[in-house]
């Protein structure tokens, strides 16, 4: 029963979540729009997580059902990803009214870049250690 009234209010808050969040700039396909959406997810998640778009009348419109409580989207040009928590806390924000008082999680993935602005080496830099004395103090 949790869970449904979970499922419920996440529903019941796409709409309010597309209503404040500026349309997508350029039209780009579905299919196109779905890869980029779940590029924001590990592999894992994306392939089951549902997608959602929003419109250029700030209507949200399912692009492809789920099957493992994810919701993929592109929101102001950022994607991500977010399970049902994470969508009833950024309900929350958008209606200004408490948060959840439960985590959530929210995937914003990047083949290319880590937090949407510093690029990452390819390939990643192998950790380093550091050996040795600290130098001496002179004071």
């Amino acid at each position: 029963m949790r869970s449904l009234r979970t499922v419920l209010q996440v529903a019941l808050s796409l709409p309010v979540v597309a209503a404040a969040c500026p349309a997508q700039k350029a039209e780009m396909p579905d299919a196109e729009y779905l890869k980029l959406a779940v590029s924001a997810a590990p592999e894992a998640i994306g392939e089951g997580a549902g997608v959602a778009r929003i419109e250029k009348d700030g209507s949200m419109r399912s692009v492809r059902a789920g099957n493992n409580g994810f919701t993929c989207m592109i929101m102001g040009g950022e994607k991500m990803c977010n399970d049902a928590n994470a969508m009833e806390f950024m309900h929350a924000v958008v209606t200004h009214t408490s948060p959840p008082d439960k985590m959530g999680l929210s995937y914003m993935l990047s083949a290319t870049t880590w937090a949407g602005a510093i690029p990452i080496p390819s390939p990643p830099p192998k950790p380093q250690t550091i050996t040795g004395s600290s130098p001496a103090r002179t004071s």
